[in-house]
C-alpha cells in the first residue's frame, strides 16, 4: 500500500497544480491550432515534460543502480552540435546517427569508469558535465550554430495529431521501458546492485556490461533530447541547450519515489514526477516569477522531499 500510495503521489501533484491554475490563472487552460500545431499550457506541458520524462525514465536503471548523471544537460548540448554540424556536412540522417553514436558512447565510457576504474558515479559524471560541454563547445567552434540543412527544421516542426514528435517518441520509449523493467530481469538487476553490489556480483550478474549499458541508455535519451531542441530551434546552442536539465531530471525522479541512494524505482511514478515538476516551472512562469525563482523554488522541493524522506515517522517504544 505505501509503494502504491508514494507511485500516485507525483500523478496527484499534477493534478492538483493544473487544478489550481485553471481555476486561479485565467486563460491558462486555453487551446490554438497554429501552424499546424496545438497552442497552449496542455501542449507546453507535454512538449518540455517529455524531454524531462524521456531522460528521467531512462535514468531509472542506474538511479535504481544508486548511481547518478549529472552530465546529462552537457552531452544534450554535445548531441545537438554534432546534429547541426554533420547534418550541414554529411546530411541530416548522417548527422542524427552520429549524434546518437555519441551520447551512447559518452555514457557507456562514463559507466566503464565507474565500474571499471571504480570511480564514483558523482565524480564521474560532474567530469562529464564539463568533457561533454567543452566538447560541444569545440564540435560547433562556439557561440550559436545555426543549421544549414533545410531537413534539420523540417523535422522540428514535424507535429503528428498536432504535438510534437518528441511527445510522440516519449510515449514509445516509456512505454517500452515500462516493459522492459517490469517484465525482464534488467530491474531486479538494477535493484540488486543498489541494495547491495557485492552480493550482486557473488549472485553471478555481471556488472560491467550491466553498468556501461545503462549509463549507454541514459547517453541515448540524452542524444534525442538534444537532438529534438536542436531541430526545434534549427540552431546547437552549446552554452545553453540543456542547461539545468540535470536539476529537473533528479527532482522528477525524487518526486517519483526514488531513492538517491539505490534500489526501487517505479517508470510510472517517474513519469508522473515529470509532469508534476514541468507543471510547477509552468506554473511558476504563469505567476511572473523570475528564473533564478523557479530554480530555488526547484531546489527547495528537490531537498524537502529528501530531507521528509529522511526524517524520523516515529520512535519504537
Amino acid at each position: 500500500m505505501k509503494a502504491l500510495l508514494r507511485a500516485q503521489a507525483a500523478w496527484v501533484l499534477c493534478l492538483l497544480l493544473w487544478a489550481g491554475n485553471a481555476w486561479f490563472t485565467p486563460g491558462f487552460t486555453a487551446l490554438a491550432w497554429q501552424d499546424g500545431r496545438l497552442v497552449g499550457s496542455l501542449p507546453d506541458l507535454l512538449y518540455h515534460g517529455s524531454t524531462v520524462a524521456l531522460l528521467a525514465v531512462c535514468c531509472v536503471p542506474l538511479v535504481a543502480a544508486a548511481g547518478v548523471d549529472l552530465a546529462l544537460g552537457a552531452l544534450m548540448a554535445w548531441s545537438a552540435s554534432v546534429l547541426v554540424v554533420g547534418a550541414d556536412r554529411w546530411g541530416a540522417p548522417v548527422g542524427l546517427v552520429l549524434a546518437l553514436v555519441v551520447g551512447m558512447f559518452a555514457g557507456g565510457c562514463t559507466g566503464l569508469a565507474i565500474v571499471r576504474l571504480r570511480v564514483s558515479p558523482l565524480l564521474a559524471t560532474l567530469v562529464g558535465l564539463s568533457a561533454w560541454r567543452g566538447a560541444a563547445q569545440l564540435t560547433s567552434g562556439g557561440g550559436v550554430h545555426y543549421a544549414t540543412e533545410p531537413a534539420v527544421r523540417a523535422w522540428g516542426l514535424w507535429s503528428p495529431l498536432g504535438l510534437p514528435v518528441l511527445v510522440w517518441i516519449t510515449l514509445v520509449v516509456v512505454i517500452v521501458m515500462h516493459l522492459v523493467w517490469t517484465r525482464t530481469t534488467l530491474g531486479l538487476k538494477c535493484t540488486a546492485w543498489g541494495l547491495n553490489a557485492r552480493a550482486t556480483e557473488w549472485a553471478g550478474v555481471s556488472l560491467l556490461p550491466l553498468g556501461i549499458g545503462i549509463y549507454a541508455l541514459a547517453g541515448a535519451a540524452a542524444a534525442v533530447a538534444g537532438c529534438a531542441q536542436a531541430c526545434e530551434l534549427g540552431a546547437a546552442d552549446a552554452s545553453t541547450v540543456g542547461i539545468w536539465r540535470e536539476l529537473d531530471v533528479l527532482v522528477a525522479l525524487v518526486l517519483g519515489g526514488a531513492s538517491v541512494s539505490g534500489g526501487r524505482v517505479s517508470v510510472y511514478a517517474t513519469v508522473g514526477g515529470a509532469l508534476a515538476a514541468e507543471t510547477l516551472v509552468m506554473t511558476l512562469a504563469w505567476q511572473g516569477a523570475s528564473t533564478a525563482t523557479a530554480l530555488f523554488v526547484r531546489a527547495a522541493v528537490l531537498v524537502g522531499v529528501l530531507a521528509w524522506r529522511a526524517a524520523p515517522k516515529g520512535t519504537v517504544r
